[in-house]
């Protein structure tokens, strides 16, 4: 079994949805540039299911600065082709 930490950012763009007092929903086109940059960052383990095939299966949980939380499984994985 291995384990590893993880940190990133990402930026979400595009149409989007805010709440206004005097309007309701409003949507709006955000560009590239004015998306936030939120962080997150995780931990997760990875074991190996066959040796002979090379398989591996993996659990990551990972949070926000919003303090959203998601983890998912993995079974296989494209990074041990290369």
């Amino acid at each position: 079994m291995e384990s590893c930490f993880f940190l990133g950012a990402g930026r979400v763009f595009g149409d989007q949805f805010r709440f206004d007092q005097d309007q309701g929903v409003v949507e709006y086109n955000e560009s590239l540039g004015e998306a936030e940059s939120p962080p997150a960052g995780g931990m997760g383990f990875r074991y190996e299911l066959a040796g002979k095939y090379g398989l591996w299966a993996g659990l990551d949980f990972a949070t926000s600065e919003a303090r959203d939380f998601s983890f998912y499984i993995t079974v296989g994985s494209a990074w041990l082709a290369f």
